[in-house]
């Protein structure tokens, strides 16, 4: 219950695969203190009761402060850090001074990192079991990361169930940079070059009032007078001159269809031509 009501460090999801997930964390406050420990039994034991007490009042105000979760831990070969995340509401100015000289407050760089769950207690073991873990699930996806593996712990010691740890690494930015699109003045593999001035695209005047939906609506024309096209199109629309079959009307002089280009007397389609020259013997 007491769990469930502490203030979790702000993140954002960016993408969930297997066996981790990629987040993006905001820049966040610490009280963070500096070890020598190697393990995590070891940091744990150290720096925990350092940085409880400055929560609890062990500054220069007195001043209480919310637990929060999770408790950052970076475990390395000589130099090991432990830390509390501070309230989000709180700045920096409204953090107490600790009275422990050891305990620093810092603001962190805002990062994407890597990170991979597991439940139970935590131990060096289990947490270097997940980063291995970790680490060949990043190579197979060919994601770059820096700095060391660090752990996050996000229950009381006299919770037994449900508990949560974590493993983080931070990731290279160049993880998440589109690659460039090429432009016109760049080759395209296994493509020739050739000017922009060439693409049809660029050639002919852009209709922009044209509307897929009015079917009534007519299109200007694109092309000019004394151009390639020997139509006048001072009085002409673009394409009044194709002979369509049924586009025009039959008068009185001639036979029914006769007008429509499919019945002429050329053409070698069309029913009912018994007269033509091929037919007489």
């Amino acid at each position: 219950m007491a769990t469930n009501k502490t203030e979790t460090q702000d993140y954002t999801v960016i993408k969930k695969e297997n066996l981790f997930e990629i987040r993006f964390y905001p820049a966040a406050k610490l009280a963070k203190i500096t070890s020598t420990s190697k393990s995590y039994r070891d940091l744990g034991y150290s720096g925990f009761g350092k940085l409880a007490k400055y929560i609890f009042g062990g500054n220069n105000e007195n001043k209480k402060i919310a637990m929060t979760s999770p408790v950052h831990m970076d475990i390395g070969d000589s130099i090991s850090t432990m830390a509390f995340v501070m309230p989000a509401h709180m700045t920096i100015n409204d953090l107490p001074q600790p009275n422990n000289s050891e305990i620093t407050i810092e603001t962190t760089e805002p990062e994407y990192v890597a990170a991979i769950k597991f439940g139970g207690f935590a131990n060096t073991a289990r947490i270097e079991k997940q980063k291995v873990i970790l680490k060949k699930a990043l190579d197979q996806k060919g994601l770059t990361y820096f700095g060391n593996f660090r752990y996050l712990g996000y229950n009381p010691p006299y919770q037994l169930f449900g508990r949560r740890n974590e493993v983080i690494v931070a990731l290279n930015e160049t993880n998440f940079i589109m690659k460039k699109k090429p432009t016109n003045n760049e080759n395209l593999e296994g493509y020739p070059h050739y000017p922009a001035s060439e693409d049809i695209y660029s050639q002919q005047k852009e209709e922009k009032d044209l509307d897929p939906e009015d079917t009534t609506k007519k299109k200007t024309p694109n092309e000019t007078e004394g151009g390639r096209n020997e139509k006048n199109f001072k009085n002409h629309m673009s394409g009044d001159d194709l002979d369509i079959p049924g586009g025009d009307l039959d008068d009185e002089e001639d036979q029914i269809g006769n007008e429509d280009e499919e019945n002429n007397y050329y053409s070698l389609g069309g029913d009912n031509h018994n007269d033509l020259d091929e037919d007489k013997d």
